[in-house]
């Protein structure tokens, strides 16, 4: 039994790994080393089963006589359609190690970025979890001992502290139901984000919280930015690029500017017209 094949289909390609393997094969060739050779030495030198098994079936293709763009789009999961058309525009141009050195300055950009974002989210998103968790354990455990002074006293409570009572009672009697509920409202609430409507509301939003809105702008604009000007660098047309960007971007907001700028711009419409009329989403600066 072949071990490695028994793991491939439980590995996955990490963003740093990518991002390792497109410097590393720019340098490689940039040394004078042939693609295939490159290509054979990242296989062998990776500690990830799943990367090297790619690897070997992308250099089997590229022997076979298939160009690197065709033999990278077999695997989408792993390389992205910019990554794919930076790729093809490099070997089109005649370009490939130019595109590769900027496809990997790109990406080691975009992921000290997503790094960034993420850790300015673990604090707030800690306090949040530890707020409601907290709630959680006063309504079980801390507000029935006061509930208990309350009704020796025998006065009538305002609507609200009635209101708390009947929360705290129910949630202390019902404990493991109340926790089951949390798990499945978290897990439903997961589930209609992933939706459209679901995308469209928390995509709105998020573009118009204090702080966290700004954060989410400055996001966009930077990967639309640049996306156009890695692609446009590459050689890939003003068209093809606005496309490719369009998938590259996550909210749905800046995905419908992307297509409408696609349109517009083929029919003679400056790029920057469409930016400016979508000052709300896009800085000034863009």
């Amino acid at each position: 039994v072949n071990i490695d094949k028994l793991h491939q289909p439980l590995g996955r390609v990490k963003q740093d790994e990518l991002v390792t393997l497109t410097r590393n094969l720019s340098s490689m060739m940039k040394a004078g080393l042939p693609l295939t050779r490159a290509l054979s030495v990242i296989e062998r030198q990776s500690k990830n089963i799943k990367l090297k098994d790619v690897m070997k079936h992308i250099r089997e293709d590229i022997n076979k006589g298939k160009q690197l763009n065709e033999a990278l789009a077999q695997f989408p999961k792993i390389f992205s359609d910019l990554y794919i058309a930076m790729v093809r525009a490099g070997e089109e141009g005649g370009q490939l190690l130019d595109a590769l050195e900027t496809l990997s300055i790109q990406m080691e950009r975009s992921s000290s970025l997503r790094k960034k974002i993420k850790g300015a989210m673990i604090y707030p998103s800690i306090v949040i979890i530890v707020m409601a968790v907290i709630g959680v354990l006063m309504m079980i455990y801390v507000v029935p001992s006061i509930t208990v002074t309350f009704k020796k006293i025998n006065v009538e409570l305002p609507m609200t502290t009635k209101i708390l009572i009947a929360t705290s009672d129910f949630m202390s009697q019902h404990s493991i139901l109340v926790l089951v509920g949390i798990v499945g409202v978290v897990v439903g609430f997961g589930a209609f984000l992933r939706t459209m409507i679901g995308k469209r509301i928390s995509h709105y939003l998020v573009t118009r919280i204090p702080v966290i809105g700004g954060i989410v702008k400055e996001v966009n604009a930077a990967r639309t930015a640049r996306s156009l000007s890695s692609l446009f660098k590459a050689g890939v047309d003003v068209i093809g690029a606005i496309k490719i960007t369009e998938d590259v971007v996550q909210n749905v907001y800046y995905k419908a500017i992307l297509a409408e700028a696609a349109a517009r711009v083929e029919k003679g419409t400056q790029l920057s017209e469409i930016f400016i009329e979508r000052s709300n989403l896009y800085p000034i600066l863009v």
